[in-house]
């Protein structure tokens, strides 16, 4: 009776100075500390009823992740089936303490050991390093902060200074060391998210402007939803995202554009080191070997969450759904099959890349683990028919999508013969070579880390079987799965509706989807690793202590866009001349006309105007790449010429054109002489960064 009066007391205060600060205050940083409360106070409640037999941390880490989930399916739903008003998250916040309130405790019949109880002295050392690496972040977030990018660059790591990656290197050892002694969670896990949030939150820190290409359109399409309540025509996809967004936006006046930045960075840096602990926690009875499992954390490819996106963001639930899944598997208690419905729908309503393969893997963790299930004999037959029908889903789905969208798949299945598939592999990447030792490494680790991944999948399956239950063995099984899937879409479908250069996208979007599934055993490997070594003396510990931390501070730098003597990205950040340039040209356009730039320039037209102009199914800036008026700024790229710039006037029906061309393009100064002498005008933003070239009719 008292925990009611008192979870109903706070419930009335929340919801008065929600509604207060909503409707008069509305000051964003109010509003941050009272979506904290939203999240952590109903967050933990929720958590309370799903799992009670877990500590207080992980109920409210867990069951704020569910309300966030329910939130997104919920959002996504209504705005299918209507729109999304601004008023529709106050009465989501209000209703929110009934909801959980309605919902009955699920008791379970296992209970994790309480690791906590154990209490100790801390020793001075362990203080010591604490507060070195606490001194080191605060140190790399101050050098990251002075680096603010606002020109054109290919790789954050030109303006970063290289202190930075000595910093991180530190924090790393001082991580090692830290797990290598697995006690002091109330200390040790604080430090893991901090320096989890530094190696996924460089960009976000570094480019003011934003970072990439697709955040910048995601965050229009958001300003749109926000103004409107829809976009016409509806995507198919994304929504989930843009829900989160608003929520945050609309409901607690957080401004968007800075939500949509950190978003997925700070959800993946708190979340994951805690669902790697918690996972390893329930697969061993040793608090030291949990501890040293989350190591295995930062081995991932975690470029997918340094930036905001559909396909990062659902990559996170996808991975949060692997890890939760694990302990329901081995009988050890965590989410139950509600839990992980919950967890697949949201992926599911984020991207259907990344919701395809968690539906899948979730169909086969229901199969085999529902006890209720009728027909036992069943089993293995739908089993078998679940996991051949996904080994071909996505390529399936993208056929239908094609189908329904009137895009151009082509589908050729002699790139299936065994010999094409061998000569497309590129095995002899696996090989590759360079003249620098230390970036040797990195590129010799970057080139074998799915290899890696695999062998110690099949180590650890073959060293572990008698440890685990034979459930255990479905993440492996969803590894296949999703490498079939890869296969087919990498060799056999043909994105002709995309330019040449983004047809493997799709595909190398699945790779991160395999390293994610090969992450079960990676943790197992861990737990071995460290039970097997710690009692093998101070030699081994400190060679695998420098091992580990070299691996991850390579990892850390191949986390980001690179520009060294082994590999250059193609890719360019919007800058502060693409953005004037924007301006410019819209103070100097008519009401009607078109744009011939780069996709840095188109997003920063998008960013400044958001949706301004179409002329049919034609947008004025060259979007998408797989669109005709991209086509007629790569023929400018060429030869910058009037007939060109005619060709593309009459594509949308306009009478004015505009060319720009960026200093950084290899062919810059040609194209800038040629088109200067057959533009109606031009001018020159930023010393010369950009030139821009007006052709009138």
């Amino acid at each position: 009776m008292f925990s009611q009066l008192n979870y109903t007391t706070i419930s009335v205060l929340f919801l008065a100075a929600f509604l207060f600060e909503h409707a008069l205050w509305k000051s964003p940083g109010v509003g941050a500390l009272l979506a904290a409360v939203f999240f952590l106070f109903f967050g933990s409640h929720l958590g309370r009823r799903i799992l009670p037999e877990e500590p207080r941390v992980w109920q409210t880490c867990w069951g704020g992740t569910l309300l966030l989930s329910a939130l997104m399916i919920l959002g996504t739903a209504i705005y299918y089936l209507a729109f999304l008003p601004p008023d529709l998250w106050v009465l989501v916040v209000l209703l929110t303490p009934v909801a959980v309130w309605l919902i009955h405790p699920h008791a379970r019949h296992w209970r994790l050991p309480r690791l906590s109880l154990q209490h100790h002295r801390i020793p001075a050392t362990t203080l010591a390093l604490l507060s070195f690496g606490l001194i080191l972040l605060v140190t790399a977030l101050d050098l990251l902060r002075q680096t603010d990018i606002f020109d054109a660059v290919r790789s954050p790591w030109e303006r970063i200074p290289p202190e930075v990656l000595w910093i991180a290197a530190l924090l790393y050892l001082i991580l090692v060391v830290l797990c290598w002694r697995g006690r002091e969670r109330a200390l040790t896990l604080p430090y893991t998210v901090l320096v989890a949030l530094l190696t996924v939150g460089v960009a976000a820190v570094v480019y003011p402007l934003g970072f990439g290409f697709d955040s910048f359109l995601h965050q229009a399409t958001e300003s749109h939803i926000a103004e409107f309540g829809t976009i016409d025509p509806k995507p198919f996809y994304y929504i989930g995202q843009y829900v989160a967004v608003l929520f945050l936006h609309q409901g607690f006046h957080l401004p968007l554009v800075v939500v949509d930045r950190f978003l997925l960075p700070i959800l993946a840096g708190v979340l994951l080191p805690l669902a790697f602990f918690f996972t390893a926690s329930h697969l061993t009875k040793h608090r030291s070997s949990a501890f040293f499992a989350i190591l295995s954390f930062f081995l991932l490819p975690l470029s997918t969450f340094i930036v905001t996106t559909p396909q990062g963001l659902a990559n996170l639930w996808i991975l949060l759904l692997i890890l939760l899944s694990l302990p329901h598997l081995a009988g050890r208690g965590g989410l139950g099959l509600g839990g992980l419905t919950l967890l697949a729908m949201t992926s599911v309503a984020i991207h259907p890349l990344a919701g395809i393969p968690a539906v899948i893997y979730l169909a086969l963790v229901t199969i085999r683990t529902w006890s209720t299930m009728k027909f036992e004999r069943s089993r293995a037959p739908l089993f078998w028919i679940v996991s051949i029908l996904g080994a071909f889903a996505i390529p399936v789905a993208f056929l239908v999508s094609s189908a329904v969208s009137g895009l151009t798949l082509s589908f050729d299945f002699a790139a299936l013969a065994p010999a094409e598939l061998f000569r497309s592999s590129n095995i002899n990447l696996v090989f590759q070579s360079g003249f620098n030792t230390l970036l040797d490494f990195v590129y010799l680790l970057d080139a074998n880390l799915l290899l890696m991944f695999i062998v110690v999948a099949l180590f650890t399956s073959i060293k572990m079987r008698h440890l685990l239950p034979p459930t255990i063995i479905l993440p492996l099984t969803m590894t296949v799965i999703v490498a079939i899937n890869y296969v087919v879409l990498k060799s056999a479908v043909d994105f002709t509706f995309l330019i040449d250069y983004e047809r493997s996208n799709y595909s190398a979007r699945l790779v991160t989807l395999l390293f994610f599934f090969l992450v079960p055993y990676l943790i197992l490997f861990f737990i071995w690793l460290h039970e097997n070594t710690v009692r093998r003396g101070l030699l081994p510990k400190l060679l695998l202590t420098l091992i580990l931390t070299a691996i991850l501070t390579s990892q850390f730098y191949l986390h980001y866009p690179r520009r060294d003597n082994y590999e250059t990205s193609h890719g360019f950040n919007t800058g502060t001349a693409d953005i004037l340039a924007v301006e410019q040209i819209h103070a100097d356009a008519p009401p009607n006309y078109i744009v011939l730039a780069n996709q840095q320039v188109a997003a920063a037209a998008v960013s400044t105007y958001g949706f301004a102009r179409y002329y049919g199914d034609v947008f004025y800036y060259p979007i998408p790449t797989g669109g005709e008026l991209y086509q007629y700024f790569l023929k400018m790229n060429t030869s910058p010429n009037r007939e060109t710039a005619r060709a593309a006037q009459d594509l949308a029906g306009v009478g004015t054109a505009y060319y720009v061309v960026n200093d950084y393009w290899w062919q810059a100064p040609r194209l800038i002489e040629t088109a200067k002498s057959n533009a109606d005008d031009w001018f020159a933003l930023e010393n010369g960064r950009v030139h821009v070239f007006r052709y009138d009719r």
